[in-house]
């Protein structure tokens, strides 16, 4: 089973965020520009870095605006693949699993080799992270509970 990311308010709200720190940029960007006691060669590199910052903005912005529609965890017959926000899937077999615990707005999975994986469930749908913790019980077992 799939579970997306959830609440597109919060998703679209970063995207805005993102979105309103480049007009900030921009703004600063027009300030230095119209300083003329900067030399050309300094004002060259100050463009570069805040194009960059511009560039990685805008992309982070038209990523959480998609971001509702992308799958956060997706559950098969062996496994629990996770797809974090800005890193690559993880695939974790329920054999690896040795427990799972939800601390407060987290599912907190410890792995046979002492490694965690965490799951954010405020990331997901109110509907879904329930079904996510059912779903999740039935294969591995218990899951602890602790605020």
């Amino acid at each position: 089973m799939n579970y997306t990311y959830g609440n597109s308010d919060k998703w679209r709200n970063k995207g805005i965020s993102s979105l309103i720190n480049v007009l900030i940029v921009f703004v600063a960007w027009i300030i230095i520009f119209a300083s003329s006691q900067l030399s050309q060669v300094f004002f060259l590199i100050i463009s570069a870095i805040l194009l960059f910052f511009v560039c990685s903005r805008i992309y982070k912005a038209v990523y959480f605006f998609r971001l509702a529609n992308k799958d956060y965890v997706i559950i098969d017959q062996q496994s629990l693949i996770l797809n974090g926000q800005f890193t690559p899937k993880k695939q974790v077999s329920f054999a690896q699993i040795k427990e799972a615990a939800e601390v407060n707005e987290t599912l907190v999975i410890k792995l046979e080799n002492g490694g965690e994986e965490v799951i954010y469930l405020d990331w997901l749908d109110k509907e879904d992270s329930l079904k996510l913790l059912e779903q999740l019980q039935g294969k591995i077992g218990s899951l602890h509970q602790s605020s």
